[in-house]
């Protein structure tokens, strides 16, 4: 046996091993700097099969492989490893599968608690746990620590999935606009569960007749400048290969922001001294939001409605027991805008407001008479219920 030593970690290591990259780690990696019981270590790795089977490989190095014709134990041992490696691929294609279901509906992976004893650990780990009473090869794997190379249960082994995934997208998306003869892109900007501003990019293209849109990805901007907007949009176009045949980038589309479409130093503008052919166009549903929204607010009674309508949600998502009260009565929650520029909730809330209209009166009347009910609650609780009792509130629920 031959010893190598280590003055950074003051242990000797078998030079043999290290040579071959054997599986011993106490000789490989950690090392042996226990000297009272080093004889007796030094003995018992000499006589291991790990060290043997290494030693044996180490001496054959610049001659003839005879070792599958003569050693059964060499044999055996590719024989394990590839009955491993079969049983690792047949593992990672079942947490592969419980990826794409969530993301073939949309569902996050995470749960905010994903201990081992968590009630509610996240939908990926509930699909794992169910595959796995339902396959004994998985729920061996995950079951039996000693046994396997990856769990795949954490966030690491999660998003070391997630990125080859979103590549292996990518690149058949690349592939699409190589062929295609036309292409577009989308930019808008948007809030993330942290409410961090991020812009989503979006590239439409037409292919064999037919129109295709693909998400690219959420960039985050260093600054909301110019300067910076332009550098990531054209950052994430070179990573599409689209700088490759800059003429088939026809059309960028954004919102009425200056920023973006300014016709000096705007984003299209910079974004058209690299792509010349990159029309500018305007989002036209969010210039239909703005003229609708300036329209029907010049109207006092309209701002009063919205005003009210949006006091009602308001009301009950701030209150647990306010909730628990919605919920048992009208079986239904009254959406909230969490931005202004997303109208869709508005018809959402006059929708639902209007629908259940008697059932919210009820949900009021039973705050009012509850003796826990404090007297601001009481008053706001008097006051909505008159909204809705009013001839003006119901005119304009039943118009919009």
């Amino acid at each position: 046996m031959q010893l190598s030593g280590c003055e950074v970690k003051n242990a000797f290591f078998c030079f043999t091993c290290l040579l071959t990259n054997s599986t011993d780690s106490a000789w490989t990696e950690t090392g042996i700097a226990d000297l009272k019981n080093f004889h007796a270590k030094v003995k018992k790795h000499n006589s291991s099969e790990k060290h043997l089977n290494g030693f044996i490989e180490f001496s054959m190095l610049g001659k003839v492989d005879i070792m599958c014709q003569l050693d059964s134990a060499y044999r055996r041992n590719i024989k394990t490893y590839n009955e491993n490696v079969s049983k690792n691929r047949y593992i990672l294609g079942k947490l592969i599968d419980c990826i794409k279901f969530c993301g073939k509906f949309e569902l996050a992976l995470r749960g905010h608690d994903e201990t081992e004893d968590s009630k509610n650990p996240g939908i990926f780990r509930g699909l794992v746990s169910l595959m796995a009473e339902l396959d004994c090869v998985l729920k061996q794997h995950i079951e039996r620590s000693e046994n396997r190379v990856f769990l795949g249960l954490s966030k690491t082994i999660q998003n070391e999935l997630l990125e080859p995934i979103y590549e292996v997208c990518l690149s058949l998306v690349r592939s699409e606009l190589s062929k295609a003869n036309f292409l577009a892109i989308e930019v808008d900007e948007t809030t993330d569960c942290a409410n961090l501003s991020q812009l989503v990019l979006i590239i439409r293209y037409e292919l064999l007749g037919q129109i295709n849109e693909r998400f690219i990805s959420f960039v985050r901007p260093k600054s909301h400048s110019a300067d910076d907007v332009t550098a990531a949009v054209l950052c994430e176009l070179e990573k599409m290969n689209v700088h490759e045949t800059p003429e088939k980038l026809i059309a960028q589309c954004y919102d009425g922001a200056p920023v973006m479409s300014g016709h000096k130093s705007g984003v299209q503008t910079r974004v058209r001294e690299v792509y010349r052919n990159a029309h500018f166009i305007h989002c036209y549903a969010h210039q239909l939001n703005l003229i609708v929204e300036r329209c029907v607010t010049g109207n006092k009674q309209v701002r009063i409605f919205f005003s009210n309508l949006e006091g009602i949600s308001t009301f009950f998502s701030r209150s647990s027991t306010r909730t628990a009260i919605l919920d048992e009565v009208v079986k239904k929650r009254i959406p909230t805008c969490p931005q202004s520029i997303r109208w869709n909730f508005k018809s959402r809330s006059v929708i639902t407001v209007y629908k259940y209209q008697k059932e919210i009166v009820e949900c009021l009347e039973r705050i009012i008479d509850d003796d826990a009910s404090d007297y601001k609650t009481i008053n706001k609780a008097t006051g909505l219920k008159g909204f809705l009792q009013d001839e003006d509130f119901l005119f304009w629920l039943n118009f919009f």
